[in-house]
């Protein structure tokens, strides 16, 4: 979950592209340096969501899994469910074991 918000952080720090003499203009005026420098760093994820990691090995490595748990963070987060709370990982948990039986032997 907190690749997604890792994620999602980039993708709020990121400029669209100009034309080529935009982009010649912002590099005049702040140097590639600069730009790196100001760019926000991302959090640390907390120790829920490292367990969650550590419990769950399949985040990052099933591609069909991982993709789902990142959509639910997404609509949790937009439906305004704290991502650290634990009803949030209970009802990724609890959807994940119903679209994937299979995995835990269900």
């Amino acid at each position: 979950m907190n690749e997604a918000q890792y994620k999602l952080g980039q993708a709020q720090g990121m400029k669209p592209q100009y034309s080529k003499e935009a982009l010649q203009e912002d590099q005049n005026s702040v140097s590639s340096e600069q730009a790196r420098l100001l760019q926000p760093k991302a959090p640390m994820p907390d120790t829920k969501a490292l367990a969650w990691q550590e419990k769950n090995a399949w985040f990052g490595k099933d591609q069909e899994m991982t993709s789902l748990a990142l959509g639910l963070h997404e609509k949790l987060v937009s439906n305004g469910v704290d991502p650290s709370s634990d009803q949030y990982y209970r009802r990724i948990d609890e959807t994940m074991h119903k679209r994937f039986p299979e995995f835990w032997g269900h």
